[in-house]
């Protein structure tokens, strides 16, 4: 079990620390209006990252449900927190797609991204069940946030300058 902390640690480091980064970066190449050819090959770095987080915490959601039912743990897969971390896994990797074919607003993507994670890192270590439905409203409600940070930000600091 110990293995599977570490692997969970590495790849929320990864994915997390990534999507700020994302987020962060993303904000910084938009500032002078145009994304030059060193902004973009290091926010495709930083893509890359997180993607290898991503990768990571799969492999920890399906070895942690493969050793809940190797040990006997069968009311672990029936729990809704489980469930909606790989949905929230999901929805960033549907997300990348989204942004990679420019089927998705520039600012909604990195938002997204870094909201879904987020809020995934609050998933990966609460230690009661939560109903499905609580989870989705709160996530909802924190990614709305965190967009409308964020736009606020480019308002009055980018768009205002």
């Amino acid at each position: 079990m110990e293995a599977l902390d570490i692997i969970k640690h590495i790849g929320i480091t990864f994915a997390v620390g990534s999507a700020t980064f994302a987020l962060i970066f993303y904000y910084a190449a938009i500032w002078d209006g145009r994304v030059d050819k060193s902004e973009n090959h290091f926010i495709h770095i930083v893509n890359f990252m997180l993607r290898i987080g991503l990768m990571i915490l799969i492999v920890w959601e399906i070895g942690l449900m493969g050793y809940s039912l190797v040990a006997g743990n069968r009311p672990y897969i029936d729990l809704a927190v489980p469930w909606f971390r790989i949905m929230l896994l999901g929805l960033v990797m549907i997300n990348f797609s989204l942004m990679q074919r420019h089927s998705i607003p520039g600012w909604l993507g990195p938002v997204l991204t870094a909201g879904s994670l987020y809020f995934y890192y609050y998933t990966s270590f609460i230690q009661i069940e939560i109903p499905f439905g609580i989870l989705l409203v709160r996530y909802i409600l924190f990614t709305a946030v965190i967009a409308l940070v964020f736009n606020l930000f480019k308002k009055l600091v980018i768009d205002g300058r």
